[in-house]
């Protein structure tokens, strides 16, 4: 199918959908230009109803507001808050952990013992150290894919327990597809918030994200290394040829970034579940019933401004690259209320093919625009039709999936500063 025009109504009579870059940064007043605000602090200040005019003054800000009304939208913008946000965000990857194809390990029954209280890291010959998961793959334990057919203990006999064994199962279910995961989520907040917008005379509404009073100014994917010790990373000795695969790389890790007009930055991660590092999202809040039962828990890790007092970096990143302002996926997106055509199918594929380095498989290249089509659709419902997120709790509720003896383990990772924050607390399953 040949291309639309990048510009106007789509061939097949639908308007692109157009995305309106925010601000890029707090630099000069608009009406005088100037860098340095006239107030007692002398800081250049935003309007308070869109977040997308700057203004030294409030005398300049009078002075623009014949002008400005006409694209302000005043009541009718809706600025929602990241830290409050991302536990849905946490719920989509999750809800992509438990379709995609599922891992090796979680199909064939481990013989051997890798408890968190009774096993060591092991030095593999190629010198990487990990927990290595031994697995019989001559033998299925259960007869299909579904997680929750068949008996813990008969998948891992040797488990202490059935929540250690559960554990370890979700730790393996969880590994793998990090690229695509974020990528579809991050081309369904491109595609159903940036595509909105308002202005004098028009009922829509625009609809952006911030960080508490700061409107986001870039989101995109980083990657990088995570802090992760041997004892968190796993690998796998297969029975039938005796060979080893490596399980998720610290050292290949993906996350997202939010950073603000005033270059404060958030990140969020979905992948370290499979480290170890389990903390978690009860969703039952910010989704509804039947999407509920898909995932009643997502994990979640948000680096906050919290985050960064008086803790280690939990990262060392090595690049990133913006969703927000990429050129050619604003052209994926134009039609995503609908659906994805074939040419722009490949612009997505592209876009994570140049920043991993190398070839993404087709089922990576079939998750993602199977999730970004996915995500758009549970986005419209959440924040167009239903509104969910308006009666989202202020403060994210947290627990930590712990195995028995096992809670020490989150020393190895940065944790908040909770003065003031509602402390996470302990789950077992």
């Amino acid at each position: 199918m040949a291309p639309c025009a990048r510009d106007g109504r789509c061939k097949h009579g639908v308007e692109h959908r157009h995305v309106y870059l925010p601000l890029e940064k707090l630099d000069k007043c608009v009406v005088c230009g100037s860098t340095k605000g006239k107030g007692e602090h002398h800081k250049l200040t935003l309007c308070s109803a869109c977040g997308e005019r700057i203004y030294c003054s409030t005398a300049c800000q009078k002075t623009d507001w014949s002008e400005h009304k006409q694209h302000c939208g005043g009541d009718q913008n809706e600025r929602i808050d990241i830290a409050m946000f991302y536990p849905f965000l946490a719920f989509l990857a999750e809800v992509f952990s438990l379709k995609k194809p599922p891992h090796f390990a979680n199909n064939s029954p481990i013989v051997n013992d890798v408890n968190p209280t009774t096993s060591e890291p092991v030095k593999l010959p190629d010198g990487w150290e990990a927990k290595l998961v031994v697995v019989n793959d001559t033998k299925a334990w259960r007869d299909h894919d579904d997680l929750d057919s068949g008996h813990p203990k008969d998948w891992w006999p040797m488990a202490e327990s059935v929540p250690v064994a559960m554990k370890l199962m979700y730790r393996i279910m969880r590994e793998g597809y990090v690229l695509p995961s974020l990528t579809a989520i991050a081309l369904a907040i491109l595609a159903e918030v940036y595509t909105t917008t308002t202005g004098a005379g028009s009922t829509a509404r625009r609809i952006r994200f911030r960080y508490w009073s700061s409107p986001i100014a870039d989101f995109g994917i980083a990657r990088g290394s995570a802090l992760v010790k041997p004892e968190g990373r796993l690998a796998y000795m297969k029975m039938s040829d005796k060979s080893i695969v490596r399980g998720q790389d610290p050292d290949d890790h993906y996350w997202m970034y939010f950073t603000t007009i005033r270059e404060e930055e958030v990140v969020l991660d979905f992948a370290m579940f499979t480290f170890n590092m389990c903390m978690m999202i009860p969703t039952k809040m910010y989704v509804s019933p039947t999407e509920n039962m898909l995932a009643q828990y997502a994990p979640a890790f948000f680096g906050d401004r919290s985050m960064r007092k008086g803790a280690p970096s939990l990262y060392n990143e090595r690049s990133r690259v913006s969703v927000l302002r990429n050129p050619a996926l604003h052209d994926a997106i134009r039609h995503t209320h609908d659906t994805l055509y074939t040419y722009e199918v490949p612009l997505i594929h592209k876009f994570m093919e140049d920043f991993a380095g190398r070839a993404m498989t087709e089922v990576e290249k079939d998750l993602t625009c199977q999730f970004a089509m996915e995500h758009c659709h549970a986005f419209n419902q959440n924040i167009v039709q239903d509104r969910r997120y308006k009666s989202y709790p202020t403060v994210v509720p947290q627990v930590i999936q712990s195995d028995p003896g096992e809670l020490n383990d989150l020393d190895d990772y940065p944790l908040p500063n909770w003065k003031g924050t509602k402390k996470p607390r302990t789950m077992r399953r």
